[in-house]
């Protein structure tokens, strides 16, 4: 018999559907709850009908679906269900062409609830690459429901960013893909998070209109779980948030939301020193110049800590390696810049800059490969074209070749070469990775390492890497990503009252021709500062340039 409070397994098996999918007379939805929120879902099929508190309601996909792809194909679904306490059920989805098995639970906490894959069992020769769900929002929202607005954040390529703000009523109808995503009707806001390792695309959304009437539909575009046969990712998960207003404005909008979500999501790596990190240099070596030598940038950040009264500092070395900055960025270990003073001045400068409040990186280079590197192989990570000659990159000294990223992941050379980096670095705090634009598969695979090497990700665009990366050259002026992140990632343009956005252009070790010491000291104190300090409270309401709390 079963147990109080759990329903007996049921099991429903779902032929391709035409169209649009839907399949009326399915049995009615199974609420689960925890706290004020209760969530109403489909038994028949992995579906969130809606969400409900004291405050109101939001929808879901309120309409049944029940369409399943596996590994970008339609496929036939057996679904089978079962609650299991009061917050908490499970989907058990088994795709019998394929022998795939996949186990998905649904927990409802006090402002949110999470779809996450518990197990993945491959009882044939099928590997499982993705699964989706077409068709099936997570959330959905009218125009005519009162207040009704969203808020949307793309940011893809070099640094480039796309958001959607205001009303849903002026919004015109499109079909795109956000790295973040919030509604807002009423006395409700929400919003979606998910673990979609390519970051510009963990929420798909389609705005449309009918009869008038502008809808906002957003979904989990897919569920993936290998990009190659011979390795998994981490089980993926979605989650929802909802909640009330939260910062006490008295209205519920995508800033609440944003702040559940703030609440839930881990911080990057190094998010911490954020904060704390107020003079900010970039050592320049070029040329075979030796301009700045490891122990003479280490000089001058005892010269910093003097005279700002020892506040925090960091110093990205362009130049560790070879002739000096593009010279041969791409050669992480072994190939140490000797007229700078070689690995043993490196790690003198690196073992002190502690004890004067410093932190140290280095900027490296896994997009393009310079002809003095070691790591100029033609024949084993650079890109060719359909002539098969090499694709030409930036050109200053030598003109560089790119490297074609997944070659040099699978070819396991690049790990290695950061792993010996690592290991001759042990007291590096911190690596830039220049002109990185890539997103999804390359980029995760790639931070991850660095993550585990235990080191925090600069990087010259904003908006790579996401939600890894503590500090960005170029910034981004959109409202969203700041506010998410305001105290944790140091990415965002100035704004008039929040301050900031300086991105190491004040400093005098050389960078840009910059040798002003005295505009350093200034700049440290009246832009820098003010900065830091306001970055120590959590940001709970903001209109940029207006007025923030």
């Amino acid at each position: 018999m079963p147990t109080p409070n759990t329903k007996p397994w049921s099991r429903l098996l779902f032929p391709l559907v035409a169209a649009a999918g839907f399949l009326p007379g399915l049995s009615q939805g199974e609420e689960l709850r925890a706290g004020k929120l209760a969530v109403e879902i489909d038994p028949a099929f992995p579906r969130l009908i809606r969400y409900t508190t004291d405050l109101g309601t939001l929808d879901g996909q309120t309409a049944p679906v029940a369409i399943a792809e596996l590994n970008g194909a339609k496929a036939n679904c057996l679904v089978t269900f079962k609650k299991i306490n009061a917050g908490t059920a499970e989907y058990q989805l088994a795709f019998p062409d394929a022998a795939i098995e996949i186990t998905l639970r649904v927990t409802v906490a006090e402002n949110a609830v999470e779809l996450r894959v518990t197990r993945i069992k491959e009882n044939g020769a099928t590997k499982l690459k993705t699964f989706a769900f077409p068709g099936n929002a997570l959330l959905t929202l009218g125009s005519a429901q009162p207040d009704a607005a969203i808020a949307t954040a793309y940011g893809v390529g070099y640094g480039n960013l796309r958001e959607k703000l205001g009303p849903l009523a002026a919004q015109k109808p499109v079909s795109e893909t956000a790295n973040y995503a919030f509604v807002s009707a009423g006395k409700l806001a929400a919003g979606i998070w998910s673990n979609h390792i390519d970051d510009h695309q963990r929420i798909s959304y389609q705005i449309a209109e009918k009869d008038g009437e502008i809808t906002f539909a957003a979904a989990n575009p897919l569920w993936q779980y290998r990009e190659i046969d011979t390795e998994t990712v981490p089980l993926p998960w979605v989650k929802v948030f909802v909640t009330g207003d939260r910062n006490g404005d008295g209205i519920a909008n995508w800033q609440d939301a944003a702040l559940v979500q703030r609440a839930l999501t881990p911080k990057p790596l190094g998010s911490e020193f954020v904060k704390t990190t107020v003079g900010e240099n970039i050592a320049m070596d070029f040329a075979s110049g030796a301009q700045q030598p490891f122990l003479n940038i280490l000089d001058k950040i005892k010269k910093c800590y003097l005279a700002t009264d020892g506040l925090g500092q960091q110093v990205t070395i362009k130049g560790f390696s070879s002739e000096g900055h593009d010279s041969a960025n791409t050669d992480y270990a072994g190939h140490w810049n000797e007229r700078a003073g070689g690995l043993r001045d490196l790690n003198v400068l690196l073992d002190q800059a502690g004890q004067y409040n410093a932190r140290v990186g280095i900027h490296i280079n896994v997009t393009e490969a310079y002809p003095e590197a070691q790591r100029f192989l033609p024949d084993t990570i650079l890109q060719r074209d359909g002539n098969g000659n090499l694709c030409g990159g930036w050109y200053w000294l030598d003109s560089s070749s790119l490297i074609d990223k997944r070659k040099d992941l699978l070819t396991g050379e690049l790990f290695k070469s950061l792993e010996q980096m690592r290991a001759d670095l042990p007291k590096l705090d911190y690596v830039y990775v220049d002109v990185y634009g890539d997103h999804g598969w390359n980029s995760w695979k790639f931070g991850s390492k660095l993550n585990e090497l235990k080191l925090p990700i600069h990087t010259e665009y904003s908006t790579v890497f996401d939600p890894r990366t503590t500090w960005s050259h170029w910034r981004v002026g959109g409202e969203i990503l700041c506010f998410l992140w305001y105290s944790d990632r140091d990415l965002f343009n100035n704004d008039p009252i929040l301050r900031g956005g300086h991105g190491g252009d004040d400093g005098f070790m050389g960078w840009q021709s910059q040798h002003n010491f005295n505009n350093f000291v200034r700049n440290t104190f009246t832009r820098h500062l003010p900065a830091k300090y306001l970055q120590h409270f959590e940001l709970l309401r903001w209109q940029p340039g207006k007025e923030a709390t």
